[in-house]
């Protein structure tokens, strides 16, 4: 099967009945997705970043499996993954506690007309900050994040949150007559709570935040974040699907894992050297392979992160 193109997204075959949803940059789906036919029932893995998507993830998962009875994963808290919840509305939606907690704590929106405000100022402040920037990394990570906050903007007059209402521990096991589906969450590396979707029978992996293709992803816990990529790294998986970024091998789960060693590494350095942590970031030199890395913040909140962490041990 070709891929599907939509405006926001791109589908992908992974195997019969797997589809990797991959998001194309700016246009307001913002993180990946999955569609999993288990056999009369679909399996949504992450609902993207604005109702918009959503609508269009379920339209095309309907389209796909020609199934109408759906269930809904949230991997993590963070509103580009769950956004497009509201495009689910009535299908039970899985996640652990924590990450239920944080979807209302960080993203429930009590005043919209005071959101709106906030939302048009941060983007014209992106505006001037790109304008004034004269790094080119720097400058496509700000665009793309404008770009994809518009999105949001645009759609946020209609913008329902829907809580997860499935709550799993540690592990949650999906079972229909084409496959199973197994749910984890070991605990919190991106975010306090990652969930990742083992497909064993199909040696697939979907692995929201806990692994991006070429991104400066925000690390919540670091030694939790390895101990999670090697267990990830360490299933009988072939082919992973990151939580942005086009999907991959073991590559993407190596890749990880060395950014994740590299930064303990450095900062355990500098603070054996007692050297400072402004000074630390200050002088810090970015190895050739992570020149071209995207973030917002680039590296160093990652490395304020790993130093504050080995400090207070």
């Amino acid at each position: 099967m070709n891929p599907i193109e939509t405006t926001c997204f791109t589908i992908h075959l992974l195997c019969e009945g797997v589809y990797g949803v991959i998001a194309k940059p700016g246009q307001g789906a913002w993180s990946n997705a999955g569609i999993i036919d288990l056999g009369g029932t679909t399996l949504i893995f992450d609902t993207m970043s604005t109702p918009s998507a959503g609508y269009e993830l379920r339209k095309q998962a309907e389209r796909l499996t020609g199934n109408t009875k759906m269930e809904v994963i949230n991997s993590h808290f963070h509103g580009d993954h769950v956004f497009g919840n509201q495009a689910f509305e009535g299908f039970p939606i899985y996640s652990t506690a924590i990450t239920k907690h944080w979807i209302k704590e960080k993203n429930d929106v009590k005043d919209l007309e005071l959101e709106r405000e906030g939302m048009e100022a941060y983007l014209k402040a992106t505006e001037q900050r790109i304008a004034k920037e004269s790094d080119p990394v720097m400058i496509e990570s700000l665009t793309l994040q404008m770009e994809e906050m518009t999105h949001i903007l645009r759609d946020l007059s209609r913008l329902k949150l829907f809580l997860p209402d499935r709550i799993f521990d540690n592990e949650h096991v999906f079972i229909g007559p084409h496959r199973e589906a197994i749910l984890r969450c070991p605990g919190g590396g991106h975010s306090p709570s990652d969930s990742y979707l083992y497909l064993p029978q199909d040696s697939i992996l979907f692995a929201g935040d806990l692994i991006t293709r070429k991104l400066h992803v925000p690390i919540f816990d670091p030694v939790s974040y390895l101990a999670l990529i090697k267990e990830i790294g360490g299933l009988n998986a072939e082919t992973y699907i990151p939580g942005h970024g086009g999907s991959g091998g073991k590559e993407l789960v190596h890749s990880m894992e060395a950014y994740l060693n590299m930064l303990l590494e450095k900062a355990q350095r500098a603070n054996d050297e007692g050297i400072s942590m402004e000074t630390f970031i200050k002088d810090f030199v970015l190895s050739p392979e992570y020149t071209k890395w995207l973030g917002i913040h680039g590296i160093e909140g990652n490395l304020r992160k790993m130093y504050e962490y080995i400090s207070n041990l």
